[in-house]
Order: structure tokens, then sequence, then C-alpha cells
């Protein structure tokens, strides 16, 4: 079973546009020249248009391999799961505002207070998750 790598958005971006380019651009099937590519020459003037290959510095080249081949996993931030979870309870809280149910109002209002509340204790600020109530 193969285990997929986990990425940054920004590498799997990368990766992405660097399977473009490698389709387009060049037709080249050894690993280890796509690799030396990948990683050294994205600040090359021909490939300006994929200035994100910067960072695949961040893979091993076990890693690269794994994910150009097999497909990767996107790994979110802790603030990115609490933007997500964030938003989700507010759509989830607007739901139940038009439906006029107040149990399950409460229980998603409060659960993005809290969430604003512990930020706030933290001292850490999220764009789009740190509202008042």
């Amino acid at each position: 079973m193969i285990v997929k790598t986990r990425v940054s958005k920004e590498v799997g971006i990368a990766i992405d546009n660097f399977k473009k380019m490698q389709k387009e651009k060049f037709n080249i099937t050894d690993i280890d020249e796509l690799f030396s590519i990948a990683t050294d020459w994205w600040n090359r003037e021909e490939f300006h248009e994929f200035r994100d290959l910067q960072y695949v510095h961040e893979l091993k080249f076990i890693d690269f391999c794994n994910a150009f081949y097999y497909g990767y996993e996107i790994e979110y931030t802790s603030e990115e799961k609490i933007k997500e979870l964030c938003k989700e309870h507010s759509e989830k809280h607007l739901k139940y505002v038009k439906e006029n149910n107040n149990y399950n109002l409460r229980y998603h209002q409060g659960y993005v207070f809290g969430m604003c509340e512990a930020l706030e204790i933290l001292g850490k600020k999220i764009d789009g998750v740190n509202i008042n109530f």
C-alpha cells in the first residue's frame, strides 16, 4: 500500500504546475533529472511562470518522487483547520437562524464564540475567525 506524501498547499500547487510544465516544455522521465529541475531550475528566466517551484525545496527526494508519481495530501496548518471549523459552524449557525431553530443555533454560535475566545486568550489572530459577538 502506498501512502501519499503530506505537503503544504504551496508545495501541492508547485507539484501540479511542475507536472504540467514537464509535459509541455520537456519530456523527461528520469526522476533524478526531474527533481534537479524542480529544485534548481525554478529561478531560471525561461521558467518564470513557474516560480512556485521554489516550494519543492521543502521536500526530500523520496517525498518528491512519491508526490509526483502517486499523488499527495494537503497538510493544513492549525490556523487553516481552525478557520475551516469556524466557517463550517458559522454556516450551520446561519442555516439555523433561517430555520428559527434556537437549540442548534445556540450550539453553533457557542462553538464559534468559544473558538474566538480561545484565540483571544492565546493572543492569536486568524483572518475570518476573530470576530466580535
